[in-house]
């Protein structure tokens, strides 16, 4: 592991953070929701001091108000990721906390930043050799803007976060009213608000609220008002399909008007049914509306400095000054990523004040792995091939697909997307390209657009603008005699379209060397067969193996261009900022044998072994799967876990301590 900076962490008495440690650097974070404490935290292991300011009375930002949408099992929506970051804040010895503080003044003196802070106490004065922003995401001012949704002034109008806040105080059975209805979109992919662009969570964040309260309150009807259906993560295939299953109603169409009528005694919403051909007036007992996130916009953030931003209004990772921005500030991105982009940002840092990142090693198809004697060396990068594309089922064979089409295609076109499997988005990348280039002569058929990732919005738009036919479809379109027919669900009329050439997207599903990987790597296979198991405390790039980090495709979603070598960016960071924290470890005298750890663990680390001197089956943790996180020391009814540090000898089983078995 490369050296640390300003002291040796092996030194650090973790139980005592009472104690004064000096450090050679100190680096100033400004922001204290996920990435800000993210950032804070890898800094601080790494051996350099921090001083945090969050202009707020709280830590966690946004993450505060999200409430847990868990249902029988795990929804991996991240909302109990940002407790542990906050935790771990207030306790480190390198971390200075200053809360409802805000950056007045900011000059460099001598090739260092002198910060002026204003705070409760009075104005402090803060040099730093550095200084990561992690400033968050705002939402649409809906006071001023798309007043016609009637927040403020209908009653039973919330905002998602409103909603999520409301769940987390009172649980689902807590919630007010019987009839819901989600609006998607409200602030994102909109022209006339200048926020052209998705804002990829709300999506699957709407559909997993709906899920959430139809399952806890069965006499309840949700209705999902959308656009298009983002698709955000390799799950999101089921999670509509679970949404369906329970009865909540999909509704393809943004409604008017949002608005209160006293003669009925509810909250109207005003949409138009396309498939009627008529407007309809929809009661609802509660509407929620599903907020984008929005960038800075180039605003000053305190006096002397003001953020570079790109086109859309976020900022730029790279700021004046040698300042690094960085989370949802820099664009629009669920939790976990907002993590590790603040990982992300303290590796920048610590590279930027000479600290060498971690090398990290490819290991394809072919490669032999290890695990290390020791859990502090990092950096094995695997680039499975997670995912294949295949033709789906039942096209004409004179069909094309999107990977590997012919130079110079003329002639009608169609690009039908979506008729099986995962959604692929890389797919829809290649299909949307190709139609850009045919123009007028391409029609572009799909279920579901999908523009969440980096620039698709904008290749959707150009699609457009060249002049290909846009159609989306909600039932299977009938191919034959060189003629695509379905129904068009937002005019509500049925469409037939001839062509000289069909173009079909590919479906993606496990590849069948994933099982091979799982026998020998000891990778563990989720239920669909993929290499991972889908689980928000692993990050973007994380495995349940320490010292494993994945690519797009290993991980069970294609990605677009330019993802690879983010999430390469993202590795190498975790890499070098992970320090190893310790693990849980098993008192064998409490343990009663419960299997609770091995329920709730999202890692699969626990394992149940037998000791033969004690006669009897005991939990055992493996501490080069431990991710510590604490889940099942809170979880285990005994109280048999705890939480060792990474200097006490592990044992290699119950076997070590006590010569058990097998």
């Amino acid at each position: 592991m490369p050296p640390v900076l300003g002291f040796d962490l092996t030194a650090i008495d973790r139980q005592g953070y009472d104690l004064v440690m000096e450090s050679a650097y100190r680096v100033v974070v400004a922001g204290g929701g996920p990435t800000g404490l993210s950032a804070a935290i890898s800094l601080a292991d790494s051996g350099v001091a921090v001083t945090l300011i969050e202009q707020s009375d709280g830590l966690g930002g946004h993450a505060r108000e999200l409430g847990c949408k868990a249902t029988d099992r795990c929804q991996a929506c991240g909302a109990c990721l940002a407790a542990p970051l906050v935790r771990e804040v207030r306790q480190h010895g390198l971390i200075d906390l200053i809360t409802s503080g805000r950056i007045v003044n900011e000059e460099l003196v001598g090739g260092r930043h002198r910060f002026t802070v204003a705070a409760p106490a009075g104005s402090v004065s803060v040099e730093a050799d550095s200084l990561v922003l992690a400033g968050g995401y705002s939402t649409i001012d809906l006071s001023r803007y798309r007043q016609e949704y009637g927040h403020g002034f209908a009653p039973g109008v919330a905002t998602t976060l409103e909603l999520e806040s409301e769940i987390r105080l009172r649980g689902p059975a807590g919630l007010t009213g019987r009839r819901f209805a989600f609006i998607q979109c409200v602030g994102s992919r909109d022209k006339a608000l200048g926020r052209d662009y998705c804002s990829r969570v709300c999506c699957a964040s709407s559909l997993r609220l709906a899920q959430l309260i139809r399952t806890e309150r069965p006499d309840s009807e949700v209705t999902v008002f959308y656009q298009d259906l983002q698709p955000s993560g390799r799950d999101f295939g089921a999670l509509v399909a679970s949404c369906e299953a329970l009865g909540v109603v999909l509704v393809r169409g943004l409604p008017s008007k949002v608005r209160w009528d006293p003669v009925v005694g509810s909250t109207v919403v005003c949409v138009a049914d396309t498939l009627a051909g008529a407007a309809r007036e929809l009661p609802f007992d509660r509407v929620v509306l599903a907020v984008g996130q929005w960038g800075p916009g180039g605003a000053e953030v305190w006096p002397g400095r003001c953020l570079s931003v790109d086109e859309t209004g976020f900022a730029c990772p790279e700021q004046p000054n040698g300042a690094f921005a960085a989370g949802t500030m820099t664009g629009p991105m669920g939790l976990a990523e907002a993590i590790a982009e603040g990982k992300l940002a303290a590796a920048c840092v610590l590279e930027r004040l000479g600290h060498p990142l971690a090398e990290l090693k490819d290991a394809g198809p072919d490669a032999d792995f290890a695990p290390p004697d020791d859990p502090r060396q990092l950096g094995l990068l695997l680039n499975l091939p997670g995912l294949e594309e295949s033709r789906p089922p039942g096209v004409p064979e004179e069909a094309l697909g999107t990977a590997g089409l012919p130079a110079g295609l003329t002639g009608r076109t169609v690009f039908l997307m979506d008729l099986g499997g995962p959604f692929n988005r890389a797919a829809h990348l290649r299909a949307m390209e190709a139609a850009a280039a045919l123009g007028s002569q391409a029609a572009y058929v799909y279920r579901h657009a999908y523009t969440a990732e980096m620039g698709l919005e904008r290749l959707y738009n150009e699609m457009r603008r060249a002049g290909v036919g846009v159609h989306p479809y909600t039932e299977t379109p009938e191919l034959g005699d060189g003629r695509l027919r379905f129904r068009d669900p937002l005019v509500g009329l049925p469409v037939e379209i001839a062509y000289d050439h069909l173009v079909v997207g590919e479906q993606a599903g496990p590849s069948p060397a994933n099982r091979e990987f799982h026998d020998r790597l000891g990778l563990p296979l989720d239920a669909n067969g993929h290499v991972f198991p889908s689980n928000p405390h692993l990050g973007p790039v994380g495995t349940p193996r320490r010292g494993l980090f994945a690519l797009d495709n290993g991980r069970g979603v294609l990605g677009v261009r330019g993802f690879e070598a983010r999430a390469r960016a993202l590795a190498r960071a975790a890499a070098t900022v992970d320090v190893r924290k310790g693990s849980a470890k098993v008192d064998p005298d409490k343990c009663v044998s419960c299997l609770t750890c091995l329920r709730v663990c999202p890692h699969d680390a626990p394992e149940i072994l037998r000791c033969q001197q004690r006669k009897k089956h005991l939990a055992y943790i493996e501490p080069l799967e431990c991710m510590s996180c604490g889940i099942c020391i809170a979880l285990c009814p005994a109280k048999a876990i705890a939480f060792v540090e990474p200097e006490e000898p592990q044992a290699a089983g119950p076997a070590a301590e006590e010569e058990a078995a097998s």
